[in-house]
């Protein structure tokens, strides 16, 4: 078995993903489980199209609302900081990275903020 970590690109702390090859090919793994799923599916199908039938369907609500633009550039600063960082190692990058991390920290609880007083 090969096992290996990959860093993420946004993750606050040091998360990795693992990624593991295996002896058993994973298309004799698929088609074993293949009825099952498609069992499954057809279930699960019936099962929604009864309760939305009785029960009719609800829209969805937009949980973030407060999440716009300004919060996205934000959050892409922090992230290309962070990645600077990882990259070199260098102090300055760290201290650039944590500025960036307080930023986009700040933006998006006052957004929150605002949004929820609304």
């Amino acid at each position: 078995m090969d096992v290996r970590t990959y860093q993420g690109a946004s993750a606050e702390r040091d998360h990795f993903m693992v990624v593991a090859k295996t002896d058993k090919p994973v298309e004799e793994q698929i088609y074993e489980e293949e009825n099952i799923d498609a069992r499954w599916g057809k279930s699960k199908e019936v099962v929604n199209k009864a309760a939305e039938k009785v029960l009719g369907k609800e829209e969805k609500k937009n949980k973030n609302e407060w999440y716009n633009d300004i919060c996205k550039s934000e959050l892409k600063k922090k992230v290309e900081a962070r990645l600077r960082w990882i990259r070199t190692k260098k102090r300055e990058h760290k201290k650039e990275y944590e500025r960036r991390r307080r930023d986009c920290k700040k933006t998006v609880s006052m957004d929150s903020k605002t949004s929820r007083r609304n």
